[in-house]
């Protein structure tokens, strides 16, 4: 748990948020000592830079890059396959006061699985997503959710250790092994899929035939008017997701590949 918690927190260094905060300071240690016109430039430099991370535009141009390739079919499209392999991460976990997890952003990838189940694209669905948050694991909560939806619970199998992706794909091949599958549709959000897929691909090599089936995308079919430049919260979120999972894949080729 201790390495997770040091990933999140040196992910933090990464997000737009943190770099303005960070320059400000910065400006504010020139200001101090003097250097006044260069403490201007840096406050200027940090205020454009968050702005233009709170764009739709920006968003957006980032977010093409992760999931243009990965764009939902139509599920008739979808070949069957031997199990359904939902990541975790639909959920923020448990909330004082309540007795399930909260959903969040990328809950769309339980609706997915959801429907993948009902059409008949395999038999089971393996859940995977450790304790990140409380005591309960994400797996756990998420199945709680399936369950409730009509996905009997005989046809659901836990992966509870799981604190990344590297981790998803590493113990979910020790149960699909034993199962002899061969064959997954891959559940996550469109902008996480890249990366999910390459990792689940190099695990599993030529073993498992992966299949990904994309939910949760971000891009917005919206008018790109002088409203794409009007900055917001949930465009800078969208903005530190797409800048996490750039670092985060290029980060994976280079330490993953054989």
């Amino acid at each position: 748990m201790t390495i997770f918690v040091m990933k999140k927190w040196l992910s933090l260094a990464i997000f737009p948020l943190s770099h303005s905060i960070l320059l400000i300071i910065l400006s504010l240690i020139l200001f101090w000592r003097s250097s006044r016109s260069l403490a201007i430039t840096i406050v200027a430099a940090a205020l454009i830079w968050l702005w233009l991370s709170s764009t739709a535009i920006f968003a957006d141009w980032l977010l093409t890059d992760l999931e243009e390739n990965f764009d939902s079919p139509p599920f008739s499209s979808i070949p069957k396959a031997e199990a359904i392999i939902l990541l975790g991460g639909a959920t923020s976990g448990l909330a004082h006061g309540g007795d399930m997890g909260n959903l969040n952003e990328s809950a769309d990838r339980l609706l997915t699985t959801l429907k993948l189940f009902k059409l008949n694209k395999a038999p089971m669905v393996v859940v995977t997503g450790g304790i990140t948050n409380g005591a309960v694991s994400e797996a756990s909560l998420m199945q709680d959710m399936l369950e409730l939806m009509g996905i009997p619970s005989e046809a659901i199998i836990l992966e509870e250790r799981a604190l990344d992706t590297k981790q998803n794909a590493e113990f979910t091949a020790q149960i699909l092994r034993d199962k002899q599958v061969s064959s997954i549709l891959l559940v996550t959000s469109a902008y996480h899929m890249r990366r999910a897929k390459w990792i689940f691909d190099q695990t599993f090599s030529s073993e498992v035939d992966v299949v990904p089936v994309a939910s949760d995308h971000q891009r917005a079919i919206s008018d790109p008017t002088l409203s794409g430049w009007i900055p917001s919260v949930g465009n800078l979120y969208r903005t530190s997701l797409a800048i996490k999972e750039i670092i985060g894949y290029w980060i994976y080729r280079q330490t993953l590949i054989k």
